[in-house]
């Protein structure tokens, strides 16, 4: 049975950067789990450092750390942490970034800014309503060919791809990564960019995640993680 691990960082205000590692199996079952002592970096290596502390932190020291203590094989790692991907390189597994949500990924295809960026402190007690009304109008290829089979009409809704084809979907911007490197596919209900200098190698990974995601919420793993890192470390 083919197992996949997740990746994430909790940046906590008072104790630092905590890193968690879970191996789940094709049923979603835990295997296995990490997670670092907190870390905080010194204001020496905030100065030496500069924009590309972040991936050292989260990629090279933690991430790489917690799969150095794994002891099972899986077939990638997932992360929702752009950063963690600095790792890539210093571990023998492919490891992949899953976007957050799909207003992420249409965000991205269509170019607009983050749907919360009023400062208006007074716009956050209706903030769901908010949201809502300022949704792109967009609509995937799915839903607009089944929208047509009935006979209704596109009224000015904008079509987003979501087919195996869709290259446009890039990584956060993270300092000393290649954005290009990583992929967006889709994979079930989720977006994952998938690493890897060939087509081939992409679709082979995509394959091996996709098996475990008809079975798994990509996403759920991480707040396991983080409930976890919050009980191993009593604190919230």
């Amino acid at each position: 049975m083919e197992n996949l691990g997740f990746i994430t960082v909790i940046d906590h205000p008072q104790h630092g950067l905590v890193g968690g590692y879970l191996v789940l199996n094709q049923a979603g079952r835990p295997l296995e789990f990490h997670c670092t002592n907190p870390i905080r970096p010194s204001k020496t290596q905030e100065i030496l450092f500069g924009t590309t502390l972040e991936p050292y932190l989260y990629g090279e020291q933690i991430a790489r750390t917690l799969v150095s203590k794994s002891k099972l094989s899986v077939v990638a790692i997932l992360t929702n942490v752009a950063s963690v991907l600095a790792v890539n390189g210093l571990i023998n597994l492919p490891i992949a970034y899953i976007f957050d949500n799909l207003t992420q990924q249409i965000n991205k295809q269509s170019g607009t800014d983050n749907l919360n960026n009023s400062n208006d402190s007074n716009d956050q007690n209706d903030s769901d309503d908010h949201q809502i009304n300022d949704l792109p109008k967009m609509i995937s290829e799915e839903l607009d060919e089944s929208l047509r089979s009935f006979g209704i009409e596109n009224k000015g809704w904008q079509i987003y791809k979501t087919t195996n084809e869709n290259k446009e979907l890039t990584i956060p911007q993270t300092a000393g990564l290649d954005s290009d490197y990583w992929q967006g596919y889709k994979v079930g209900n989720r977006m994952v960019a998938i690493p890897g200098e060939k087509n081939n190698d992409r679709e082979q990974l995509l394959g091996d995640i996709k098996k475990i995601s008809q079975t798994v919420d990509l996403l759920e793993p991480f707040t396991r993680i983080q409930m976890a890192i919050e009980e191993t470390h009593s604190y919230k």
